[in-house]
C-alpha cells in the first residue's frame, strides 16, 4: 500500500512530520498481534490497487448532459484518485462544463461562473468526507444539466442528524477519522460549517435555489439555475474557453444546426449500428473493435450517435446503470438501409 503522496500533501499543507507513529495516531495504521496493519480510511487516502479491490466505488463519476435530462451525454470522466487528491480535478472538470461571463464595472471588467464556485467546492468536499464507504455499490456522481448542478453521494444523513439541523453548526461526523485529515489539510474549515458557507457564497446568486434532499439511500446537493440563459464571451477563464449562444455545453460542441443534419457516421460507428440492431451492453460493442478504454470508445462512438438520434439507451434514465445496454433507433436502421 503506497502512502507516500498522502503523506507528502499532509506534510506540506500541514508542516507536521507523518511517519509511521503519527499515522498510527491519525487512525491509519493499526497494530495487530506482532503487525501493523492499513486501516479502511488508510486505504481510501492510497495510491494503490488495494484501494480499487477493497473500495472500487470509491471514485467520482462528472457528467455534462444535454439539456436538462440524461439521455445525451455531453462530456464525462471518472476520477479514481485517493480521495484527499479528487476535489481539484472534480472542480476542473466542473469549470469546464459551466459557463462563465463577464460584467463590466466602473473600471474592471469582472468574471462570473455561471454558478459559485466555493459553494460547489465545499459541496463537493461534503459528499467526499460525509458519504457512506460502506456502501459499494454506489459513487458520487456530479451531473451537470442545462439549468442544474446536481452533487450527489452514497449515504443518507447520519440517524442522528435532520434536515433542520442543517446549516445551524451541529454535524454528526459519518467518518471519524478521514474529517480530522481533512480538517489539518484545510480542505474543510470547522464542523458543520459546510451548508452555512454554501448559502453565504449564494447570496450573490439569486438566481440559484440550494436544494439539499435525500433521494433513496443518497444524499443531494442540487444548484438550481432559475434565471434566463445568458450570451457568454470568449475571454479564456481556466481551460475553458466561453461558450457562445450558437454552442452546446462542451468547448467544442457543435452548432445547433449541425447537431443531426450535418452528422455522416465514419465506418466503424456504422459497423456500431449494424451490431446494434439488437441491444447490446457497452462492453460486448467494445470487444467487436478491440476496445478497452471504455471513456474514449463513449465519446468516439457512442456519444456522437446517440446525439444524431441514431442510437439509443435501452434505460436512458439510467445512463451508468450497470445493465445499461445501446440498440440502433429507427433513424439509425434507416442510415443502415442507405449505406
Amino acid at each position: 500500500m503506497n502512502l507516500k503522496p498522502f503523506q507528502k500533501a499532509y506534510r506540506d499543507l500541514t508542516g507536521k512530520p507523518i511517519g509511521k507513529s503519527q499515522l498510527r495516531n491519525l487512525g491509519l495504521l493499526t497494530p495487530e498481534r506482532d503487525q501493523v496493519h492499513p486501516t479502511h480510511a488508510a486505504l481510501l487516502l492510497s495510491d494503490s490497487s488495494a484501494r480499487k479491490r477493497y473500495f472500487p466505488y470509491a471514485k467520482i463519476e462528472c457528467a455534462r448532459f444535454k439539456g436538462t435530462t440524461k439521455q445525451v451525454f455531453l462530456d464525462q470522466t471518472t476520477i479514481d484518485d485517493p480521495i484527499f487528491e479528487t476535489v481539484e480535478p472534480c472542480m476542473a472538470f466542473i469549470k469546464k462544463n459551466i459557463a462563465l461571463g463577464a460584467t463590466i464595472g466602473e473600471i474592471y471588467r469582472e468574471d462570473r461562473w455561471e454558478y459559485p464556485l466555493e459553494a460547489v467546492r465545499e459541496a463537493m468536499i461534503n459528499a467526499i468526507i460525509h458519504r457512506d464507504y460502506a456502501i459499494l455499490g454506489s459513487d458520487i456522481k456530479v451531473a451537470i444539466y442545462d439549468d442544474m448542478l446536481e452533487i450527489t453521494s452514497p449515504g443518507p444523513l447520519p440517524d442522528l442528524l435532520s434536515f433542520e439541523d442543517l446549516g445551524t453548526g451541529r454535524s454528526e461526523i459519518r467518518n471519524r477519522i478521514l474529517a480530522p485529515i481533512f480538517k489539518d489539510m484545510k480542505l474543510i474549515e470547522a464542523w458543520g460549517s459546510g451548508i452555512q458557507k454554501m448559502k453565504t457564497e449564494l447570496k450573490d446568486y439569486p438566481e440559484i435555489d440550494l436544494v439539499l434532499q435525500e433521494a433513496g439511500h443518497t444524499f443531494q446537493v442540487q444548484f438550481i439555475n432559475k434565471g434566463p440563459k445568458k450570451e457568454f464571451g470568449t475571454g479564456q477563464a481556466g481551460t475553458k474557453q466561453g461558450l457562445s449562444k450558437d454552442q452546446v455545453g462542451t468547448k467544442q460542441g457543435p452548432s445547433r444546426g449541425m447537431q443531426v443534419s450535418a452528422f455522416r457516421p465514419n465506418n466503424e460507428q456504422l459497423r456500431l449500428l449494424q451490431i446494434s440492431t439488437d441491444a447490446k451492453a457497452i462492453v460486448d460493442l467494445m470487444g467487436f473493435f478491440d476496445r478497452s478504454n471504455r471513456t474514449k470508445f463513449k465519446k468516439s462512438h457512442i456519444a456522437p450517435l446517440i446525439e444524431a438520434g441514431l442510437l439509443e439507451m435501452t434505460d436512458p434514465g439510467s445512463p451508468n446503470s450497470p445493465k445499461q445496454k445501446y440498440r440502433t433507433s429507427e433513424k439509425g436502421k434507416e442510415i443502415i438501409k442507405d449505406n
